[in-house]
């Protein structure tokens, strides 16, 4: 494995996305445990986070409507980006070449070295309102969790087991057990970058923990959340240990739903 997985670190290397070739990079100078965890895990990662710069940069040319159906897909699960970036709905699209397109932004490593994808014709007038926002959807039904908008630096992600020292997930908690993805009122979310957003709408929010673990240094910001009465409320996130809203401040505290969650540097 380590010998092949050597081969394709070396062929990815020269790879036109940034993460992919940034991991290929590492394994063809790491240790052999090193390239064993490329091959089997590094590889997926790596593409998944260029998906999302991908997408991040095609949402900015096109459409509101382009926009928004793109920023429901990357608040959503890597699987969300990736299925958005090769089959979206684009009725009668056409490449620039004339035949008929497969998907707008099919990414550039399914592509001829160095091509870099582009949106058909008509992208805003052929845009189906159905397809708008296909990851916060399924979330929704799922897991009981409303996103609404977000830039991809904020991400819906499962939850897993947290670092001892470092930087984990985010950790919201509500006092509905049908919450989340494992239906015990958490879910998860992850901070890519150094500044982002994400909006959303989840009732019974009690606590929000940051996603610094230990003495590690990490991500602040703010969340906005809604009161019954209407009123909205601006927090300081704790971004190494919990921040208490709605029921989680005082036994007489009343819910609260959560609305915003913005990170800054």
């Amino acid at each position: 494995m380590v010998r092949h997985g050597r081969r394709i670190a070396l062929r990815l290397a020269e790879a036109s996305d940034p993460w992919t070739r940034q991991a290929a990079e590492g394994a063809l100078t790491g240790a052999d445990p090193l390239v064993r965890k490329h091959v089997r895990t590094g590889l997926e990662r790596a593409a998944a986070q260029d998906d999302r710069v991908t997408l991040r940069s095609v949402a900015t040319v096109g459409s509101r409507r382009l926009k928004d159906a793109a920023d429901a897909a990357l608040a959503g699960y890597d699987a969300d980006v990736r299925n958005f970036l090769r089959n979206p709905d684009y009725p009668d699209a056409t490449s620039s070449t004339g035949s008929r397109s497969t998907g707008c932004c099919r990414r550039a490593r399914w592509s001829p070295r160095g091509s870099r994808p582009s949106l058909p014709p008509n992208r805003d007038s052929r845009w189906r309102t159905s397809t708008t926002r296909p990851g916060a959807q399924r979330i929704l039904d799922e897991d009981k969790v409303q996103l609404l908008s977000g830039d991809g630096h904020v991400v819906y992600t499962p939850c897993g087991q947290q670092p001892s020292e470092g930087i984990g997930l985010m950790e919201v908690r509500t006092t509905d057990l049908e919450v989340g993805p494992n239906d015990d009122g958490v879910f998860c979310l992850k901070v890519i970058g150094t500044s982002g957003y994400l909006t959303m709408l989840v009732p019974d929010v009690f606590e929000i923990r940051g996603d610094g673990h230990g003495r590690t240094p990490s991500h602040g910001g703010i969340v906005e959340v809604r009161e019954p009465s209407g009123e909205q409320r601006t927090d300081k996130i704790n971004p190494n240990g919990a921040l208490q809203v709605g029921t989680g401040r005082s036994t007489s505290a009343k819910p609260e739903t959560l609305l915003r969650v913005e990170i800054k540097p």
